[in-house]
């Protein structure tokens, strides 16, 4: 018979299960198989519900494919608050991948964020920004700051959009505009200083959040921990001599919202903890907005890939090396928005940066 709320879930090795419908509230899912989501039906939503997920001798979490993005709607949803019991180091509503591989890839928004390409004042309802866009009706973007107060982003829905041709595109917002971004090149002693405001997408269709009950009333949210044993544990002083890490994260076009653990030491959005070498991992296009802790915190982790991603309304730092040891990470083409002061973290996170960078 399929679970019921509150049981324990075993997905044994050489086994793979056909997620195909929303399930009930679960504890803990092991996987040491594989975990697929099912092709979506009609539009059809399919959810999982747990309070942990943990990865392990192997085991594969999958919903699309490099080659096949997910074309439906794939929900995520981790459940618990602060009195959860924490399996060691990994924590608790998290996503764990001790030894094996998650899989995330959502219908690619291109682009991931893009610029005004003419001044948006106050009081407009719409917006125009540089082409061209996939986005679209119901999309969710935000707008930067063209103040010296980061908060003064601005959300809003798309409603739709209009190609205005010469690589312009309108979009017509569900509100107007209460601050002025700015949309010009300025030119200042013969130089060019682009002055335009970024215009983030924070939408996408395979989403990872928490529940309704205690993640914002807790400001505790899910997290995804990646640590293996095996590569990060090593002590020699050469990352090639440990070997590239089997173990590995793949996400690419998916929101995480409302994420993170505040005043938890280590429950970040996404954590590469100690993990050696990172090589066969990369976080491309991704949303991750709302948090209560750091978005992307990378410790003692190597030759991981960031591109193209967008961090908004972060509390602390949003792109973050720990150590100062991480060793050729690439970040290409990330926007960060608005990181909020946290005095719950390390003190350096009460003055946060968007891209913190360890001295060693």
């Amino acid at each position: 018979p399929p679970p019921v709320a509150g049981d324990s879930v075993m997905v044994p090795k050489n086994t793979t299960v056909l997620l195909d419908q929303t399930t009930p509230n679960l504890n803990l899912i092991v996987i040491e198989g594989e975990l697929v989501w099912a092709p979506p039906a009609g539009g059809q939503k399919i959810e999982l519900n747990a309070k942990y997920i943990f990865l392990h001798k192997g085991g594969k979490l999958r919903i699309g494919s490099e080659d096949e993005p997910y074309n439906g709607q794939a929900v995520i949803t981790m459940h618990g608050d602060r009195k959860s019991k924490e399996l060691p180091m990994y924590g608790a509503k998290v996503i764990a991948v001790r030894q094996g591989s998650l899989e995330l890839h959502g219908q690619k928004k291109m682009p991931a964020w893009t610029k005004l390409s003419a001044t948006a004042s106050v009081g407009d309802n719409s917006i125009t920004v540089s082409g061209p866009v996939n986005w679209k009706a119901g999309d969710q973007i935000v707008v930067a700051s063209s103040s010296l107060r980061p908060q003064d982003a601005e959300e809003a829905f798309i409603v739709s959009v209009s190609d205005l041709g010469s690589g312009n595109v309108r979009i017509d917002l569900d509100r107007s505009l209460q601050f002025t971004h700015l949309g010009v090149v300025a030119t200042v002693a013969g130089r060019q200083i682009d002055m335009r405001a970024e215009v983030g997408c924070l939408s996408r269709n395979v989403v990872i959040r928490g529940d309704d009950d205690h993640t914002l009333a807790q400001k505790y949210g899910p997290h995804i921990h990646m640590h293996d044993h095996r590569t990060g544990n090593c002590l020699e002083s050469r990352v090639d001599d440990c070997g590239v890490s089997e173990t590995f994260m793949r996400l690419s076009d998916v929101e995480m919202r409302n994420c993170g653990q505040s005043s938890r030491l280590g429950r970040y959005c996404i954590h590469f903890h100690m993990h050696g070498d990172a090589s066969r991992s990369y976080l491309r296009g991704n949303a991750v907005h709302h948090s209560f802790h750091r978005a992307v915190a990378i410790h003692g982790t190597h030759r991981l890939r960031l591109i193209d991603n967008v961090a908004y309304n972060i509390e602390g730092h949003a792109y973050f090396l720990e150590d100062g040891i991480e060793m050729e990470n690439v970040f290409e083409g990330n926007l960060g928005i608005w990181a909020r002061r946290s005095h719950s973290s390390l003190n350096t996170d009460a003055s946060p940066a968007v891209f913190w960078i360890t001295n060693p």
